[in-house]
């Protein structure tokens, strides 16, 4: 940058920030403002505080969202049907009701399910770092995962 030292670490943020908006017109993230030639750190339109710093210009999130809420989905609908399976027999005094083994089956999917949504988010830097059709394909999985849980259900209360 003009003015600036390659050795100089220690650089003011705000005399960065007006530095790079000097030949940058970016908008403030907030309301949109054309920044360009901006002094100091502080939107004039909005008021928010801004700060220079090196991100991801598209994030690559759309793929780890999709599977996350596939996996939650299906660990949300498999043991939800897990308790209408045990509730409906009940109330309807049914001795006739699923069978212990496909009431397990359906219970065991949803905590499997809620463990592989857990471990998603715990996977998430390793999932980011995937390419996109690695990052889809995964999402997929998940998806693919949930419809299986629907057809469990359809299984147990055909």
């Amino acid at each position: 940058m003009a003015g600036m030292e390659p050795n100089d670490t220690e650089a003011d943020p705000t005399v960065l920030l007006e530095q790079y908006l000097a030949v940058s017109s970016d908008e403030c993230p907030l309301c949109g403002y054309n920044l360009h030639r901006l002094r100091g750190s502080t939107c004039p339109e909005c008021g928010w505080e801004l700060e220079l710093r090196i991100a991801v210009r598209e994030p690559r999130r759309a793929a780890f969202y999709a599977g996350l809420v596939g996996l939650a989905a299906g660990a949300g609908f498999a043991l939800l049907l897990t308790g209408f399976a045990l509730v409906v027999p009940l109330i309807r005094n049914d001795v006739f009701g699923p069978e212990l083994w496909e009431i397990g089956l359906l219970c065991a999917k949803g905590i499997v399910l809620l463990t592989l949504c857990l471990l998603w988010i715990r996977s998430a830097r390793w999932i980011q770092r995937r390419s996109t059709s690695e990052r889809w394909l995964l999402a997929i999985g998940a998806w693919v995962l949930t419809i299986s849980a629907v057809f469990i259900f359809f299984l147990v209360f055909e």
